[in-house]
């Protein structure tokens, strides 16, 4: 079963970096072949599904879509967790309504929680509206681009490279191939375009949150209710993780997963 979602081509000791750990397909290279390359996209397909709360297919690169919308995709995730996949216009997403498998739940209990479902409700409201009311659209940094930013961080926080580098020399690329790739949704012909989603500034968060907590802030923690600046900003993490919206400069891009709908973050 892991085999099935991570195969790296390193040992851990001769990692120089976690994107190493996370990117086996960098390390197979073009001299691995073409099966090989697309067997190791279709882990990578069934791993960014599992980890996710959502993988959406505008933050997938050509090759890594074909095997995202691949049919075999969801029976394989489906036999091997136990979780339904459901899938829409935009991604798809594991549904792990038992919790057993996530480290997050939306919507929950809590303060936080319940805050951050009543502001997704405005959000997915405001992203409605037309006309002069509609919201400005905005690019949003894909998941590669939040995966790279991570990354650095963690690497920053390395023991002395030296030591790493001195493993990683001896490096012998060993590698096990394990299921076949899936017969691939044809997007050789499909024109991928920037996708923009809809902005909402930080000053209006405020004002939503605002009215939240006139309206339900009684139930609210009272520490909370006394901070709401720190209360948004746990608020609109729990979002972010959720992969409901992302934070940019200057308040939140919505995304198109619908705060209805009931996921959790397998992990």
């Amino acid at each position: 079963m892991l085999l099935a979602v991570h195969h790296p081509t390193r040992v851990l000791q001769h990692l120089t970096s976690v994107t190493s750990l996370l990117d086996s397909g960098g390390a197979l290279g073009m001299s691995a072949g073409r099966a090989a390359q697309r067997r190791d996209q279709a882990r990578r397909a069934r791993r960014l599904v599992l980890e996710n709360p959502v993988a959406y297919y505008a933050d997938a690169d050509t090759e890594l879509l074909g095997q995202l919308r691949a049919p075999a995709l969801a029976e394989d995730l489906e036999r091997l967790t136990g979780l339904t996949v459901e899938r829409r216009g935009e991604g798809a997403a594991l549904i792990d309504t038992s919790g057993r498998l996530s480290d997050i739940r939306f919507p929950g209990g809590g303060t936080v929680a319940q805050a951050a479902l009543l502001l997704a409700a405005r959000i997915s409201a405001a992203v409605q509206r037309s006309g002069r009311h509609a919201l400005e659209l905005l690019p949003a940094p894909t998941a590669a681009e939040r995966l790279a930013a991570r990354a650095r961080r963690i690497d920053g926080a390395l023991p002395t490279r030296s030591v790493i580098a001195e493993f990683a020399a001896a490096d012998a690329d060993a590698t096990y191939e394990t299921h076949e790739p899936y017969e691939a949704h044809d997007v050789a012909g499909e024109k991928r375009e920037e996708t923009r989603y809809p902005f909402v500034t930080d000053s209006w968060l405020r004002g939503r949150l605002k009215e939240i907590t006139g309206e339900y802030g009684a139930g609210f923690a009272a520490d909370l209710r006394g901070d709401p600046d720190r209360l948004l900003g746990q608020a609109l993490d729990l979002l972010a993780a959720m992969s409901l919206i992302t934070r940019v400069d200057g308040g939140a891009l919505a995304l198109p997963c619908s705060p209805a709908t009931e996921v959790s973050r397998p992990g």
